[in-house]
């Protein structure tokens, strides 16, 4: 609706949602953000499969997406401008809708953490005489430290000369060596890849279990507010209302005994196996991936060139480049053959070695350039 235009007459909400969403977008990037740290990131190939009954294989297909675009919705037939040297007619645009559901998601975690700053915490188990629940709420805030361009100056020239020249994607490759972790702390801080000052990750179009912890946190936190209140009233508590609703053992209230009776949220319980999984996941997307250019060297009659585009040096002494492969949305790794190369160089190259089960992937020089028109970087 949005793209057609009938979003701001027939259902005028989205409409207005998108403009908040661009203003949002537009302040983060002023406070900082990586969507104007690097307003033009590199696309990323995102495999599916699906087994076909018919044929007993998998059809695997790839979708070449972009993160962000800093609020400018570029289509593939926009042309002029900033992006006029930055077309891709590989990786599909960021559409408005994409941009409302980021932005969104993005305020509602700054929301919660500015919310829970203004309530009172209280640790009292007595006031006035009355019986009380302690209710402390604690969230995890995500918090990342601005990086440090003073100190690195001749890197941060080079970054930046990197951008003037309009080699936007090694620019977006070299940036990412300023970025400093992400840590979880229960103290609230600055976040600087999202430009806020205060962020916590509770709301995504895909539940994650530390959302659903935070979830569980701001409700037993709004309970046991209620539940204080009925007790300075001299109400009972409802028979419905459990201690697991609480996150408060209801029992020690009659005996006045508050030792360990609290059950936090424990944000850190089952990280390792999110961690542990993280690897799994990486070896099977890698798995996907090769398994396409398999399939698609295997369609294609003769020698499948793929254009490329050096993002940078790795390994000076081997002549090892990261690279990016556009019809693949693929960054890689590739040992030059003919010596030095400069950032934003084009190549066409050709898989020399291909085994999708070890991961094993390698491109040398095609033997002819491809007859493509090139997209810029």
């Amino acid at each position: 609706m949005l793209e057609e235009g009938v979003g701001y007459t027939e259902e005028w909400q989205i409409g207005a949602m998108l403009s908040a969403a661009t203003q949002r977008r537009k302040h983060r990037v002023g406070k900082g953000s990586t969507e104007g740290m690097v307003p033009f990131p590199i696309p990323n190939g995102m495999v599916s499969a699906t087994y076909n009954d018919e044929t007993r294989e998998h059809d695997v297909s790839l979708m070449i997406e972009t993160t962000h675009n800093s609020g400018s919705n570029m289509t593939s037939g926009e042309q002029g401008g900033i992006f006029e040297e930055h077309y891709d007619p590989y990786a599909s645009p960021v559409s408005p809708s994409r941009l409302i559901v980021t932005e969104m998601m993005i305020l509602a975690g700054e929301a919660i953490g500015k919310w829970q700053q203004l309530q009172p915490m209280q640790s009292e188990t007595n006031v006035d005489g009355c019986m009380q629940l302690p209710n402390v709420l604690e969230l995890p805030f995500r918090r990342q430290p601005a990086p440090e361009l003073k100190s690195r100056e001749t890197e941060a020239n080079r970054m930046h000369s990197l951008f003037s020249a309009n080699k936007r994607y090694p620019h977006a490759w070299f940036a990412r060596r300023f970025f400093n972790k992400v840590v979880v702390s229960e103290e609230p801080g600055p976040h600087f890849g999202m430009g806020l000052d205060c962020y916590v990750q509770w709301s995504s179009p895909i539940r994650r279990i530390t959302d659903l912890k935070v979830h569980s946190a701001a409700k037993r936190y709004l309970r046991r507010k209620r539940v204080n209140s009925m007790l300075q009233k001299g109400l009972p508590i409802p028979p419905e209302v459990t201690s697991m609703d609480l996150g408060y053992d209801i029992s020690k209230i009659q005996q006045s005994d508050n030792s360990n009776s609290i059950d936090p949220i424990d944000y850190r319980s089952g990280l390792g196996m999110i961690f542990a999984g993280r690897p799994v996941q990486s070896s099977s997307s890698n798995y996907w991936k090769f398994e396409y250019i398999r399939q698609l060297i295997a369609k294609r009659d003769g020698e499948v060139m793929f254009e490329s585009i050096v993002l940078g040096c790795v390994n000076q002494d081997r002549f090892q480049y990261a690279i990016y492969v556009y019809e693949l949305g693929l960054e890689h790794r590739y040992l030059s053959e003919s010596g030095k190369l400069e950032e934003g160089k084009r190549l066409w190259l050709k898989v020399s070695q291909l085994n999708p089960r070890l991961e094993l992937l390698s491109f040398s020089l095609a033997s002819r350039s491809g007859g493509m028109a090139a997209p810029a970087a």
